[in-house]
């Protein structure tokens, strides 16, 4: 979803064999937040928690016109996976010129 009005959290189902490998299972596109078990409720809790934490900071109001940047302490336990604004800078535009660019690079 290419909306800054809107957010997504996924859900990973991983294994762990013998060897302490993990194995993804599957991608939830909309992992279920029921809790079946107090660590379970727990754990789901502090996601909740961490994404709010980083769209509404404490004190702030959300402001979907302002470019915000989630300090270290917001994201929680969250960590960056992809960072767009890192490959905007790299390429030396925008982060919408980026993925423009990218976009290009690959259908060719």
């Amino acid at each position: 979803i290419n909306d800054r009005h809107c957010f997504e959290i996924y859900g990973y189902d991983i294994i762990i064999d013998d060897s302490l490998k993990p194995w993804l299972i599957e991608v939830n596109a909309s992992p279920s937040l029921s809790a079946t078990t107090i660590g379970d409720r727990n754990m789901k809790h502090a996601v909740i928690n961490d994404a709010f934490n980083i769209l509404c900071p404490e004190g702030q109001l959300p402001d979907v016109k302002a470019t915000h940047y989630p300090t270290a302490e917001q994201m929680g336990s969250f960590e960056i996976l992809y960072d767009e604004t890192l490959l905007a800078s790299a390429s030396g535009g925008t982060p919408a010129s980026s993925r423009k660019a990218a976009k290009r690079s690959t259908s060719s």
